[in-house]
This record gives C-alpha cells, structure tokens and sequence, in this order.
C-alpha cells in the first residue's frame, strides 16, 4: 500500500469517525431525558475492533453506528439489558391480569407498578426494549431487565425518582474493554477558541409537581457545530406563580456540555414557574425558557 492509498484510507476513517459522533450526538440530544435514559457520555465514539462498529459509551447505554442502515436508523442501542442479565429471585404470581401490571402480545413478561409507569413515561418499547425478565429481587433489590436497560427500584429515593435506570454502560465498558485510556476526555484548545455561536436547551424533571417538592433542570449548551460547550456560565431565574423571583447559584457546563441543578419549590400560589436560564461563554449569550406547574 502506497502512502497516498494509506492517507485516504485514513482520511476516510477519520470522516467516518465524525459521522458517526455526529449521528450518535444528534440521537442523543433528540432525546429531552437523555440523561435520565442514557448517562453522561463516558467515551468518545471509537472503532470496536470485535465488531467494525464505530461505538460511543454512555453510562447507562452503548450506542453503535450502522451507516449501512437507512436515515433515522443508522444509531443503535447495544443490548445490553440481554447481554448482562443476571438471574435473580423470581417473584411469582404476577401476570397480565395482575392491578397494575400488562404484558404485550409479543412480550414474554409483564411489567407492574411503578416499572411499567416508569417504562411508558420515558419511552417504552423504543426506548428499553420488551422485557427480558420478570420482577425478581437481585443483591437486595427488585429489579426488571429490558434489552437495552436494567430498571431498579430504590424506595429510599423520593416517589419521582424510585425507579433507576442501572449504569449498564459502565459495567460493559470494564467487562469489554481493555483500553481504559478511553474513558479519557479528548480536548482541543485550538476549537473552542473558533466558536462562534451558542444554543442552549433546558428541561424539567418533572412537567408537574406539588409545592416545597424537589426539582430538577438540566441545561444543555452546544456551539455552532452541535458540539457539546464546555465551561459556560450559567445563570438562572425562577418566577413564580405569586410574583417572586429566585436566582440559582452560578454554575458552568462539563464537559460534555452539561449542567444540573437542583432546589425546592417554594411559592404562596399554584400555577406555572418560569424558569430562565442564561448562558455566557467568553462575548457570547444565548437565553432558553422552560416552564414547570406547582399543582397542589
């Protein structure tokens, strides 16, 4: 192979490369839970040598490029609900006709209770797959296996936030990889310097909760490039129902171009919050609005 053959081959890979942490970047941010379904990113995308795939690790999932596949179905979630399943202590007696619980035609278990609202609420079959086993107790836990995710439930947690998604993504990554110096992020100084325009987006945990109850926001901040936007000031504004005003302490985005923060609601009156997030990177701004209801 001549050294003009080997750098179009290289070249090729690196497009390829992009392409697929550009697919898999756009299915992330499609997604308005993303960190709730998937995790932060722990990888960048990479070739897995077993399979030819270009893959990115999240901490709850995996995500493969197919570029074989038509549009909208190149970014796939690796099975890893299927690939991990742990036998546990199967709890019987529970089925379709269950309160509660509702097994699909072509599902081979029920899902009951809070897993099946959890499941419905954040996606369903498309996002975790059927369910791969029952309701069984594992390592003092009563956990479900879909193919792509592990449902947990944690009663010591508050009521919207009981059922947890398992970090499957980490626990294949150790099982999978051998090469730890993947987990290290990739920083290009001489990018951020070019960037030239930001977009934010902000999402509530919960659309609609009760007064004094803990909420949630998460920020995403990407450049011109959908890149994620790293070390970006944000600042945000809470109006209430009554007419009072609450500012959240500053914070910046990670790496991966997120921020969360976390504060109890704390209004006279019921009715819509308006929540103002403001985002500062070196002469740039950009302002997103998102709303939650204090309902009872």
């Amino acid at each position: 192979m001549n050294r003009k053959t080997r750098f179009i081959g290289l070249l090729l890979s690196v497009m390829l490369l992009l392409t697929a942490q550009s697919a898999i970047a756009q299915f992330y941010f499609s997604n308005p839970n993303a960190e709730l379904a998937y995790g932060l990113p722990v990888t960048e995308a990479f070739l897995d040598s077993e399979t030819g795939l270009k893959v990115q690790y999240f901490k709850k999932v995996r995500f493969e490029y197919h570029p074989e596949n038509l549009q909208g179905d190149k970014v796939r979630l690796t099975p890893l609900g299927r690939l991990l399943y742990e036998h546990g202590t199967y709890i019987n007696d529970l089925t379709s006709t269950t309160p509660g619980c509702s097994r699909e035609d072509h599902w081979d278990y029920s899902v009951c209770f809070s897993f099946y609202d959890f499941y419905q609420s954040n996606g369903g079959e498309a996002q975790f797959g059927r369910p791969v086993s029952g309701l069984e107790y594992l390592r003092g836990r009563i956990v479900q296996f879909f193919e792509y995710a592990q449902l947990v439930w944690m009663p010591e947690n508050l009521a919207s936030a009981q059922i947890v998604v398992e970090q499957l993504g980490l626990k294949y990554f150790y099982a999978h990889e051998t090469n730890y110096d993947l987990l290290n992020p990739i920083t290009n100084f001489g990018y951020f310097q070019n960037i030239d325009e930001i977009s934010i987006s902000a999402f509530p945990k919960s659309a609609v909760i009760s007064n004094s109850e803990l909420q949630e926001i998460d920020v995403i901040a990407k450049d011109q490039n959908g890149a994620p936007l790293s070390n970006g000031i944000v600042h945000v504004s809470l109006r209430y129902p009554d007419g009072s005003q609450t500012e959240i302490q500053q914070l910046t985005t990670d790496e991966f171009g997120l921020a969360n923060f976390a504060f109890i609601t704390n209004s006279t009156e019921l009715g819509p919050v308006e929540v103002i997030v403001r985002v500062i990177y070196n002469q740039l701004e950009e302002v997103s609005v998102t709303s939650f209801r204090l309902w009872y």
